[in-house]
This record gives structure tokens, C-alpha cells and sequence, in this order.
């Protein structure tokens, strides 16, 4: 029988989720740079960056909001294997 190791996988959903929160606060600080640097520009300029920036800001926030998701997917994944797991056990014990 194939056990899973569900302390491993735990301990991988973990580190992703330590590293989301890392990239959100990267984010934040991102967005607070830029923001500081678009004083520096005006007319067209400005408004390109701007547009530049958001974009950047929104796929980066997209991109940290579709992993998160996914850890918490994996985590009920890893959790509900862990119960069928102890109810497969049972039932051949």
C-alpha cells in the first residue's frame, strides 16, 4: 500500500505560502516605489508609466492571489487524504 508522506507535503504547501507572503509584501513595496517615482514624469510620459505600472502591479497581485489559491486547494487536497487515508487503515485493520 502507498503511504503518502503528509508531513512533507505540509511542510512544501508551507514554504509556498511563506513565499506568497514575501511576493505581497515585495508588491507593496513595488507599488510604493513606483508610485514615488511617477512624480518624477508628466504628460504622456506619466501616463505611460502609470499604465505600465498598474498592469505590472495587477498581473503580480493576480499571480500571488492564483497561488495562494492553490496551496489552500492543496492544503484541503492534503487534508482529506490524510482522513481517507486513516479511514482505508481502519477498515483493513
Amino acid at each position: 500500500m502507498y503511504k503518502y508522506n503528509f508531513a512533507a507535503i505540509d511542510a512544501a504547501l508551507a514554504g509556498m505560502q511563506a513565499k506568497n507572503t514575501r511576493l505581497l509584501q515585495i508588491k507593496e513595496q513595488l507599488d510604493s516605489e513606483i508610485g514615488g517615482w511617477l512624480s518624477f514624469w508628466d504628460g504622456q510620459a506619466l501616463e505611460r508609466a502609470r499604465e505600465w505600472s498598474q498592469r505590472v502591479s495587477m498581473v503580480l497581485g493576480q499571480t500571488i492571489e492564483s497561488s495562494q489559491q492553490y496551496v489552500r486547494t492543496a492544503e484541503m487536497a492534503n487534508n482529506d487524504m490524510r482522513v481517507r487515508e486513516g479511514q482505508t487503515a481502519a477498515q483493513w485493520a
